[in-house]
């Protein structure tokens, strides 16, 4: 047999619509509660769940769920409803209203990142960017193997390296007018400026 539960999430002190948090529905048990579902709330603070009885039937039989409710903005949790349980829920259509303290505006709302595609000529990734300033130095190989035993890169194999990239890079605005510079890695010095940077994942 299949329940599903239709909510929404209110701001317990305006009541007004909670926008994007998650909220996960369980079954109380003498155990281990077990996880039935989850929903994030949209635009008008409503969730809906859906899930069977076996996911809350087990050694013991239980007959009905036990339903209760936590509401999680991100990883953190902000809400739950297990001190006022839904005792042996029969009806398989639930209405519940979820009220929680309230949050920063947007905290759990959406989140927009304008990525652009664009071009770096001549780029070459053991010398990304000319006219450095010291401490910053590109071209070096700690290796020191043939032909670099100064621990440096001979000028005619960066040369060699150089290539035309295409990177994403991201704006602050939905114009692509103003870049984010913001450093990649906050400890590494030999960073390059965000025009001259190719961002690699691991």
């Amino acid at each position: 047999m299949r329940y599903e539960i239709k909510g929404k999430v209110i701001d317990a002190s305006t009541d007004a619509s909670i926008v994007g948090v998650r909220v996960e529905a369980w079954d109380k048990d003498f155990g281990t509660d077990d996880f039935l579902g989850s929903a994030a709330t949209i635009s008008d603070g409503s969730f809906a769940i859906l899930f069977d009885e076996d996911s809350f039937r087990d050694l013991f039989l239980d007959q009905w769920p036990d339903i209760y409710f936590k509401v999680f903005c991100g990883g953190d949790l902000i809400a739950s409803t297990e001190d006022s349980v839904l005792w042996n829920v029969k009806n398989h259509d639930v209405h519940v209203t979820i009220k929680i303290p309230p949050i920063k505006p947007a905290a759990c709302g959406e989140r927009h990142i304008y990525l652009k595609i664009e071009r770096i000529e001549d780029y070459s990734p053991v010398h990304p960017q000319d006219h450095v300033v010291p401490p910053i130095q590109y071209g070096r190989d700690c290796m020191r193997n043939e032909g670099h035993e100064n621990a440096l890169i001979p000028q005619s194999e960066i040369d060699a390296r150089r290539l035309d990239a295409v990177v994403y890079r991201e704006y602050l605005d939905s114009g692509y007018l103003i870049p984010k510079p913001d450093k990649l890695i906050l400890a590494d010095i030999n960073e390059p400026i965000f025009s001259h940077r190719v961002p690699v994942t691991p």
